[in-house]
């Protein structure tokens, strides 16, 4: 999100040098848009107008179609990309599921 992209090659960098081949990395990414804005997919347009006034622009961005070649390239395999809608009923089903989470 706030990283660019030798940042984030630098991180899977150091995860790969320093974690055994039995670890597991879990990370979370901004999804690009299949017209390239990096975004939340169901944002308000005040989101929006905060994050521009504050200048925090989101840096990057991969598509789900993209994920897999994109950690083969750096030598990761991707087990499963998993949706908020399926942690929110596996870790917060005790809580409202209307709620937005962030």
């Amino acid at each position: 999100m706030y990283l660019d992209e030798n940042q984030i090659n630098e991180l899977f960098g150091f995860v790969l040098k320093f974690a055994s081949s039995q670890n597991r990395f879990i990370f979370t990414f901004m999804e690009r848009r299949e017209d390239g804005k990096i975004d939340f997919k169901s944002t308000h347009s005040m989101v929006n107008f905060w994050l521009n006034w504050k200048k925090e622009k989101f840096r990057w961005g991969i598509s789900q179609r993209e994920m897999p070649n994109f950690l083969s390239d750096r030598k990761f395999l991707l087990e499963e990309i998993v949706a908020h809608n399926k942690l929110r009923s596996k870790y917060l089903s005790a809580f409202s599921n209307s709620e937005p989470l962030a």
